[in-house]
């Protein structure tokens, strides 16, 4: 759901802004994550994580601000397009290596 004002639009785009970020930062964040969801199997995390990054991509614009989305869309629509395809060889975390990053 959208949200219905300004700063409800930043504090959105402010929880969406590492999407935008580098890779390794997206990647680790990613790793973070999954951390957090270590009762789901993998096969049932990969699902919800795939069908949340499609309906980002699905939206016009997956920032709600100009200022958000001038500076991280391009980037984020990238990164996601670049962990949905690590998902599709992916047999464990569905993160893409972390020597990606060096670690």
């Amino acid at each position: 759901q959208a949200p219905t004002d300004t700063d409800g639009a930043f504090v959105v785009d402010i929880d969406l802004s590492s999407l935008g970020a580098d890779w390794c930062r997206f990647e680790q964040d990613s790793v973070n994550l999954r951390m957090e969801s270590q009762h789901l199997s993998n096969q049932d995390y990969n699902k919800g994580k795939r069908k949340f990054f499609e309906a980002l991509l699905q939206r016009p614009r997956i920032y709600f601000t100009n200022t958000f989305s001038d500076r991280y869309e391009a980037c984020a629509r990238n990164n996601i397009h670049r962990l949905l395809g690590s998902l599709e060889s992916s047999d464990t975390s569905g993160c893409p290596p972390s020597r990606v990053c060096g670690g």
